[in-house]
């Protein structure tokens, strides 16, 4: 399974970055993730985040037919 920043409970928002709350480097170049990838609906399946050993899930997605979208 594709792990994405959506399913792990250590991504966070933060005014116009999304970033990592246990320290992971998100990009691979010490910066932070823009939001507007966020905002276009873009993946969130960054390399790092594959085999995280801090990743933590927040559970099973939430079925198509109980999506808000």
């Amino acid at each position: 399974m594709i792990r994405s920043l959506f399913m792990c409970f250590h991504a966070k928002v933060l005014k116009t970055e999304i970033h990592c709350s246990k320290g992971i480097d998100l990009t691979g170049n010490s910066q932070k993730l823009n939001i507007r990838r966020l905002q276009k609906g873009l993946p969130l399946t960054q390399k790092v985040c594959q085999n995280c050993h801090l990743f933590d899930s927040m559970g099973e997605d939430v079925p198509k037919e109980e999506r808000g979208w």
